[in-house]
């Protein structure tokens, strides 16, 4: 990235960002190309009216909510989409829906106590089933035997 600091751009400089901002590029691409900092180059397109080029709204939100219901985590969402994580994140917490990741583990846990205590599975074979260490299987369990007491 740019220097920081006050940054000069001169005239041939200013005549080819302004071609290449009408062109599409965005404040990032700019910043690359001419080794200027992207507060310099912010400043200097707010300063010529030049719209910002990143297109907001670009998000496919039905392939987000096909995705979400479908037990994804926001980071296999993203992965798939190509967002940024961030992105997905604040797609979903702005919408106040709460990470997928909670109801995964919320499974795990109840199929645990089903093979636990209905199937009387061995922890060995559970720990086996999950691909886990049988400590975490034990923890978990005692951990879930200590809420439901409380």
């Amino acid at each position: 990235m740019g220097i920081r600091g006050k940054q000069i751009i001169t005239s041939d400089i200013h005549n080819a960002m302004l071609d290449d901002s009408r062109n599409g590029m965005t404040d990032g691409d700019l910043s690359k190309k001419y080794d200027i900092c992207r507060n310099t180059i912010h400043t200097w397109r707010i300063r010529n009216k030049l719209p910002c080029n990143y297109e907001k709204g670009k998000i496919d939100k039905d392939e987000l909510h096909y995705l979400y219901y479908n037990g994804l985590t926001d980071s296999e969402i993203a992965e798939i989409c190509g967002y940024k994580l961030t992105t997905v994140s604040n797609w979903r917490t702005g919408l106040r829906y709460p990470p997928n990741s909670i109801f995964r583990n919320i499974d795990k846990e109840a199929k645990i106590i089903e093979m636990y205590f209905d199937k009387k599975i061995p922890i060995a074979d559970i720990a086996g089933y999950f691909n886990v260490k049988i400590v975490v299987i034990r923890e978990t369990i005692k951990r879930l035997l200590n809420y439901e007491n409380k």
